[in-house]
């Protein structure tokens, strides 16, 4: 099965079917609600100034994907923009994507993104194919997209446990 044909039905990749049984949908949303618009900024640090940049070019195109910039994904291009403090760099996808010096930053942007696409709850398809675009530029193989996206719903939901430990009432 080629990359896009995967990321067409993203409810055929194991790790999300898995994730949404055994967590709830519900539960993920509350989480990046919890979090606000810093949930998107776990690897930002580990980026090359040149390599932030880019990245944050390449999530103005995932955010945009769909047509509609919904007030989440405007906060976390806020809250990105201010963190890095340098303009986006604007080019094509591929262009964006040489920026990537190392397959660490690559792993980073990339497990980025797809939580960037979490963010509204409506991880659409055309920002699923944004992303799977982004990471076919950047040398990711089929096989290997799956793994990541799990990685990230699954970091969601952790996400979700967490905030029941800052929420709990007092027993």
């Amino acid at each position: 099965m080629t990359l896009q044909g995967r990321f067409a039905d993203r409810h055929v990749y194991a790790g999300y079917a898995i994730r949404r049984a055994e967590v709830g949908w519900d539960g993920v949303l509350a989480a990046c609600s919890a979090l606000g618009p810093d949930l998107s900024s776990m690897f930002l640090e580990n980026l090359e100034p040149r390599e932030k940049r880019a990245f944050l070019g390449l999530a103005h195109k995932v955010v945009h994907a769909d047509g509609v910039l919904e007030e989440r994904e405007a906060q976390i291009l806020a809250t990105l923009s201010e963190t890095i403090e340098e303009p986006a760099l604007e080019g094509t996808v591929e262009e964006l994507a040489t920026e990537f010096q190392s397959r660490r930053s690559k792993v980073f942007a990339l497990l980025e993104l797809m939580g960037i696409g979490y963010v509204d709850g409506d991880y659409h398809v055309a920002e699923v194919e944004s992303v799977a675009e982004i990471a076919r530029a950047l040398g990711f193989s089929d096989d290997e997209l799956p793994g990541l996206e799990s990685w990230v719903v699954r970091q969601l939901a952790l996400l979700e446990e967490a905030t029941g430990f800052w929420t709990a009432e007092d027993a």
